[in-house]
């Protein structure tokens, strides 16, 4: 998986997290969530509190509302995350995609 403009996560760089391999470069895109990557999986943090909200296990995460809703996918089963890190339960059915994402 790429990932536009990602560095490298250096360990001295204390004020970014440590636990991501890679980190989106421009902190502030996707409203302030950029995503981070660990060994090719995917996660979301949120820059303003230097906090993982969707944790670096899927392969692919994006946005179904902005600044609402992100959709994290593994093994093709779509888990829906609020802003906050909070799992969704009963999303409409809209916010699913109708096929396979690989």
């Amino acid at each position: 998986m790429v990932l536009p403009k990602v560095i490298r996560n250096y360990p001295n760089k204390k004020h970014i997290l440590r636990c991501a391999d890679y980190i989106q470069a421009n902190l502030n895109f996707n409203y302030g969530f950029p995503y981070i990557m660990t060994n090719n999986h995917i996660g979301v943090l949120n820059s303003n509190k230097k906090k993982i909200i969707i944790p670096p296990d899927y392969d692919v995460i994006y946005w179904v509302v902005p600044q609402n809703v992100l959709c994290a996918v593994k093994d093709d089963k779509q888990i829906f995350y609020d802003i906050n890190g909070k799992i969704l339960k009963n999303v409409p059915s809209s916010y699913y995609t109708k096929r396979s994402i690989v």
